[in-house]
């Protein structure tokens, strides 16, 4: 995959989420792809096989299974994922919260989640992963972490930049911009 090739080869590591919008069309705004459990169960099957043996890749097989329209579970039952034989990289279901599911919390390699935005995030984030890892014995990954959001905003998106949420060092300026 060039892309993925390309990054590699600058050094970063990339995490690929393979699904998401994958429901039917339910009039909320967002419109879905209405797309088969086969079908994803396919594409996932084709994304693993285009970069099984890339250094650098981590694969989150859905992004928010619940409202996305993935069994991200049933998907990984149906290609063997629960046996890390069959993993050629570290995987993730996507599922979250852990919280109050930790007895039964299906996990592959490492657990993602998606913490509550607000100022107090990166302290909160470490203690977030300490007991994720001591639950599961698994590291985690924290989704959207810097989206340019304001805590405060109840529809959870910003007009402009919140320098506290998504600081400046985190953009990429565009070649020859400051």
């Amino acid at each position: 995959v060039p892309c993925v090739d390309f990054l590699v080869q600058q050094g970063f590591s990339v995490e690929l989420t393979i699904l998401c919008d994958c429901e039917n069309d339910t009039g909320d705004g967002y419109v879905g792809f209405n797309q088969s459990h086969d079908w994803q169960v396919g594409r996932v099957r084709d994304v693993i096989a285009a970069v099984a043996g890339t250094p650098n890749v981590l694969v989150e097989i859905g992004n928010e299974p619940p409202s996305n329209g993935c069994d991200v579970v049933r998907i990984a039952q149906d290609l063997d994922l629960f046996d890390p034989a069959n993993r050629p990289m570290p995987m993730a279901l996507g599922l979250y919260p852990i919280t109050g599911h930790e007895p039964d919390f299906p996990v592959l390699d490492y657990v993602t989640d998606h913490p509550e935005r607000k100022p107090t995030w990166t302290a909160e984030a470490g203690k977030t992963g300490d007991y994720v890892y001591v639950q599961t014995g698994r590291p985690w990954v924290a989704d959207e972490w810097a989206k340019f959001s304001s805590p405060d905003n109840p529809d959870g998106e910003a007009t402009e930049c919140d320098p506290v949420q998504s600081p400046r060092r985190l953009r990429v300026p565009a070649p020859g911009s400051p």
